[in-house]
């Protein structure tokens, strides 16, 4: 888990995020409400930055609205498109904003959104 600062036009909050590994989904065994969860694409280097949200911080956030999925938000200077939004039951590994893509390459390791 860390944090990150989420921008927008009138204000930066700064949010919980865990990075998560390749099948972690699959895994949990849950589908997204909206949208997709990570898929193998999305953890290559280069590609582009994407994100999975929380049902109550979509809720709170995005007031719920269905549209959330590819539209794009800006963590830590960086655009992220929001490709899901998971069930209310889904808080794992604890509770948290979003879920992003863990990207283990060295080049990685000094900028999480290359």
């Amino acid at each position: 888990p860390y944090s990150v600062n989420l921008r927008s036009l009138d204000r930066t909050d700064n949010i919980e995020a865990w990075q998560v590994s390749e099948g972690f989904f699959d895994f949990i065994g849950v589908s997204p409400l909206l949208g997709r969860t990570l898929e193998a694409t999305d953890f290559g280097i280069g590609r582009p930055a994407v994100a999975v949200l929380d049902h109550g911080f979509w809720q709170s956030r995005f007031g719920g609205a269905s549209s959330v999925v590819g539209q794009s938000i800006t963590l830590d200077g960086v655009p992220v498109t929001i490709v899901g939004v998971m069930p209310r039951e889904v808080a794992l590994p604890e509770p948290t904003n979003l879920w992003l893509p863990w990207l283990v390459d060295s080049a990685q390791k000094e900028n999480r959104f290359a």
